[in-house]
């Protein structure tokens, strides 16, 4: 619950008679200005709570590179959980935040893709913005005379709907067809195979089979991401020699990176073998506030989001309490604040406060009655607490 660049196109002209400053506030007024613009529309899929959608939010707002090539779109925002975006989620298929699908004036989707960094963002959505042919147009195309650009697209795509086992068909093709010693597409199979495993199409030796092939083949920004993603699924699953061997390998590849990206999985990775491989909890924690954004000590978002660390790992628990409870007065209200709040509840029972995590949730239900989410947890609590 609280749970990777290029600019295209020249900047098109506004010629319908709502100001191109007005925001589509529905799909129908999205469509109208894509008709009248010819410029596509960027659906953004999100939710208030999700890390990447809000970033995603912020650079639209301050990021010059980011807000350039967005106006070569009419970008819709839709909140999956609240209004009609409810409904539009169900329609379009949502089961990740962010999702973005690209549409043409007559709905026809025309690309699709999840997940939000600056770099992956605009690489994705420069190869999207040079081809706006639909998606049943690409596949046509493909089936005809595949291609590596067409395969690459329709694996994103298909990943996208969580098809993964078509999407790692398409990506396999794409590998297959590929004579470019600089492009490698294991990668992209790797991240496909390992979702596909979250979701039970793939079993687990077929995503240990797909991160072999990127150690072997891959770039070493693939290797280094697919470590440190194989080096999680093999915790979760109970693979600690797995886990150790990938850690070590993630870590080895991203030790001399100038890579701002790859330093950045090199802390995370390195928190992980502090706290499981070495047990060296402080160390974890170090290294765990070092990945933190700066400022993040001011930031809500950021306090919710280490405190809950803290909270899955049962480490630094005293801190995460005053922590969270920072992030909760700084949140804005509603369902952002309910959402710390519950953070600091958690953190409350783990320290044996049942008393004090059931007044939490009263307040995180005060300040957002609508999720039903917040009633469960503070039933659980207080059976505990009556017990």
């Amino acid at each position: 619950m609280k749970k990777i660049a290029l600019l295209f196109l020249a900047v098109l002209i506004c010629i319908t008679t709502i100001t191109c400053d007005k925001k589509p506030t529905t799909l129908d007024e999205a469509l109208a200005l894509s008709a009248s613009t010819g410029k596509p529309v960027l659906m953004d899929f999100f939710a208030a709570w999700c890390g990447p959608c809000i970033n995603f939010t912020k650079a639209t707002h301050e990021d010059a590179e980011v807000a350039d090539v967005l106006k070569n779109v009419i970008l819709f925002k839709i909140d999956c959980e609240k209004g009609d975006g409810i409904e539009l989620a169900k329609k379009y298929q949502i089961t990740g935040y962010p999702t973005y699908v690209l549409v043409n004036s007559e709905e026809k989707p025309i690309d699709r893709w999840m997940g939000f960094t600056k770099d992956y963002f605009l690489e994705i959505i420069s190869e999207v913005l040079a081809d706006l042919s639909t998606f049943d147009e690409k596949t046509a195309r493909f089936t005809a005379e595949p291609n590596i650009e067409d395969a690459v697209s329709l694996g994103r795509y298909h990943s996208a709907m969580s098809e993964y086992k078509t999407a790692v068909d398409y990506y396999t093709q794409a590998q297959a067809l590929n004579d470019d010693e600089l492009q490698d597409y294991t990668g992209n199979i790797f991240q496909a195979t390992a979702r596909g495993f979250r979701s039970n199409q793939f079993t687990y030796d077929d995503v240990l089979a797909a991160a072999d092939a990127v150690i072997v083949s891959g770039t070493k920004s693939d290797i280094v991401s697919t470590a440190n993603t194989m080096s999680q699924i093999a915790r979760q699953n109970n693979r600690p020699k797995d886990m150790e061997e990938f850690l070590k390998l993630g870590l080895e590849a991203s030790a001399e990176s100038d890579d701002p990206g790859i330093q950045q999985i090199h802390k995370l990775m390195q928190v992980d073998y502090n706290l499981y491989i070495t047990g060296d909890t402080v160390g974890a924690i170090d290294y765990k506030k070092s990945s933190m954004k700066s400022g993040w000590t001011e930031d809500a978002v950021s306090l919710n989001s280490f405190a809950w660390w803290c909270y899955e790992n049962m480490v630094n628990l005293e801190e995460a309490e005053t922590l969270a409870s920072k992030g909760a007065e700084l949140s804005e209200p509603g369902h952002s604040k309910a959402m710390i709040l519950d953070t600091v509840a958690h953190i409350l029972k783990a320290r044996g406060n049942i008393e004090e995590a059931v007044k939490f949730m009263e307040q995180a239900i005060a300040e957002d009655p609508e999720d039903k989410q917040w009633p469960k947890t503070l039933e659980k609590f207080k059976k505990e607490l009556e017990g």
